[in-house]
């Protein structure tokens, strides 16, 4: 089978889930002897450069993206350079199947191939408040009714999908995403910490969770936080930190690499995924990969991807985020239970079991 992904992903984001996601999807396709090419000669995502020996012929990273994928222009330029590279290689590979890695309509342009989507959340139609947009605009409604397949990554995100679009459930698949190998890991800081990953935005709920930190004497005096990625803190967390009694001595930012990032996980107290709204959490995964106790959201899909193997709290709760961590990392019960828990749950998912699953899907 031919299959062909474009590269609108690894332009709109240096690194994330729907990247990860897509890149692990390539290279174990090909593992199943498919014959797949990514369209990508210009991007900005770290992942795809790291691994890009292994899934596509062509591509360039363009350097200093901090700051380019910031700027719309920018972006929007790199996409109408690359879409033209994408028609020519459409029309000489001839795929089978198009799986276009964002909301791309060029895709619908082909009229033999099978175009496939992958919807990993509803963030801005739950959320149009923080995109100050209408809530009814319904932005994925062209490209959702013209794709003949449509991919999600939990139970949850396929009900939203049915709930904002009304689209036919017999077109919709749900396919978990896997989890990373293990990493030959670093030493890293001794101090007890409470490990938080990725952005920080409205919808991430990080402030509740540093209030809820805050007014804890009992975990604030004996444990640090430390925020992994999501860029530096902002003008207006420097502000918050200050107004809750927190400092640097306190409250840590790092950026690295996935080594750095599971040696993290490795040795952390406990992780906290406090969001208000996940497609899927790949984090909760990592964390049952290093055995690293989970306390999440009991919101979206994160039940249905932690299980048994997390500790659940209310994300709009402050005294309910509160117990639980207190309850987990006072508890070292608790700790072996989840530990115990998450490691059988992790045997849910499997990249290999993504793409084989897809792989089958595309055949129907």
């Amino acid at each position: 089978m031919k299959i062909f992904f474009d590269n609108k992903i690894f332009i709109n984001q240096i690194h994330g889930g729907p990247s990860v996601y897509f890149i692990n999807l390539i290279k174990n396709l090909k593992d199943l002897d498919c014959e797949v090419k990514l369209s990508s000669k210009l991007h900005l995502n770290e992942y795809l450069d790291q691994n890009k020996k292994k899934i596509v012929d062509e591509c360039f990273k363009i350097p200093f993206n901090k700051s380019l994928v910031k700027v719309n222009y920018i972006k929007n330029l790199l996409h109408s350079y690359n879409y033209k590279s994408h028609i020519k290689k459409i029309k000489f590979f001839n795929p089978d199947v198009i799986h276009t890695t964002y909301y791309n309509k060029y895709f619908l342009e082909s009229k033999k191939s099978q175009k496939v989507l992958t919807v990993f959340d509803l963030i801005v139609e739950k959320f149009p408040e923080l995109y100050k947009i209408n809530k009814n605009y319904l932005p994925k409604k062209e490209i959702l009714n013209q794709s003949d397949k449509i991919i999600c990554i939990s139970e949850n995100t396929k009900k939203d999908l049915i709930n904002f679009y009304n689209i036919d459930e017999k077109k919709i698949n749900v396919i978990y995403l896997g989890y990373p190998s293990k990493k030959k890991l670093i030493k890293i800081m001794n101090d007890p910490y409470i490990l938080f990953v990725g952005t920080r935005w409205k919808y991430k709920n990080f402030f509740n969770f540093i209030k809820a930190f805050s007014q804890n004497k009992k975990i604030k005096n004996n444990f640090k936080i430390i925020c992994f990625g999501g860029g530096n803190f902002s003008k207006d967390e420097k502000i918050n930190l200050v107004n809750l009694g927190l400092d640097e001595n306190k409250i840590t930012h790092i950026e690295g690499d996935e080594t750095l990032l599971h040696s993290y996980y490795k040795s952390a107290s406990v992780f906290i995924y406090p969001s208000l709204y996940e497609g899927f959490g790949l984090p909760i995964l990592e964390s049952f990969l290093y055995e690293c106790p989970v306390v999440c959201s009991k919101t979206s899909s994160l039940p249905e991807v932690a299980g048994s193997g997390a500790m659940y709290f209310d994300p709009q709760n402050i005294e309910s985020i509160s117990y639980a961590l207190e309850t987990v990392l006072y508890s070292v019960e608790k700790q072996k239970k989840l530990i115990k828990e998450g490691t059988n749950q992790l045997k849910k998912f499997s990249w290999k079991k993504t793409s084989q699953k897809t792989l089958d899907f595309y055949k129907i």
